[in-house]
């Protein structure tokens, strides 16, 4: 799943993406960091505590899961808001 997403990054246009963080036998991490440095906002979903996750990612947005529609929602709303006003 992490080559396939890192060629899809290189190949499309992404306005943002939606990562779970801990995959079957790998990690987003490498994704996440991708994304950073060419600034597409995303939004990190994570059975675990920000304390658990790397230190490059725990000041990016990211919802602890179950995570409920309201609570996508408004993640999504403030990472387009946020990209509008930048």
């Amino acid at each position: 799943p992490v080559q396939d997403a890192l060629r899809l990054i290189d190949k499309e246009r992404l306005d943002c993406a939606l990562l779970d963080y801990r995959l079957v036998d790998e990690t987003s991490g490498r994704i996440a960091s991708v994304l950073a440095e060419r600034n597409i906002p995303f939004l990190l979903m994570t059975g675990h505590c920000a304390s658990d996750l790397p230190s490059e990612l725990r000041d990016k947005t990211h919802l602890q899961k179950p995570v409920t529609g309201a609570a996508l929602r408004a993640a999504l709303e403030a990472i387009f808001d946020s990209a509008a006003a930048a």
